[in-house]
């Protein structure tokens, strides 16, 4: 997978859409954040090389695409592809621990080029859900088998000055980040 997505720039499969005239402000941890968005990329990404058998042409076709909306309490991302979907099969073990869909290598997982685990643990979705209820929020899965699926992040617009006072200072602890 990592070879024929470092093929491709990123905007021939990632699409990001707002209609926020202003952008969108929120207080969250950044680490969690990150780690939420980066497990469902990686996983819209895995399925749409899968899907389209590593062709570049293909995978243009059907691009991930991020929407961001607001409202003044709450922030949602979806993040959307067109890889076929989770089987009805599979949807109710998505959220389960070490359950995986990710094709095992004779090594016992998936790796990059780089030789780090890039899939297979089974922990992903269910840490990212886990980490959207630390934040106040949620995440939610909409999926269509033969078509695609859609993962929804809601979190809660924390403003800035309702920081819980810690006994230390942790600079990075909690940022105020700008999606789109």
């Amino acid at each position: 997978m990592f070879d024929v997505l470092s093929t491709l720039s990123f905007d021939q499969i990632l699409q990001c859409f707002s209609d926020l005239e202003h952008g969108c402000r929120c207080t969250q941890v950044p680490n969690y954040l990150f780690y939420i968005m980066v497990e469902l990329l990686k996983n819209s990404a895995r399925a749409t090389v899968e899907t389209c058998n590593g062709d570049p042409r293909q995978l243009q076709r059907r691009p991930i695409t991020i929407t961001v909306g607001a409202d003044q309490s709450q922030v949602a991302i979806r993040v959307h592809d067109e890889a076929g979907g989770i089987p009805f099969s599979a949807a109710d073990h998505v959220w389960s621990y070490l359950y995986s869909t990710a094709q095992q290598t004779k090594g016992g997982s998936t790796f990059s080029q780089q030789g780090t685990p890039l899939a297979g643990y089974g922990v992903g979705l269910p840490l990212s859900r886990l980490y959207a209820r630390y934040l106040g929020g949620s995440l939610h899965l909409q999926s269509l088998p033969g078509v695609g699926t859609s993962a929804y992040l809601y979190l809660k617009r924390i403003e800035t000055e309702a920081r819980e006072e810690l006994p230390f200072h942790l600079p990075s602890s909690v940022s105020t980040i700008s999606l789109i």
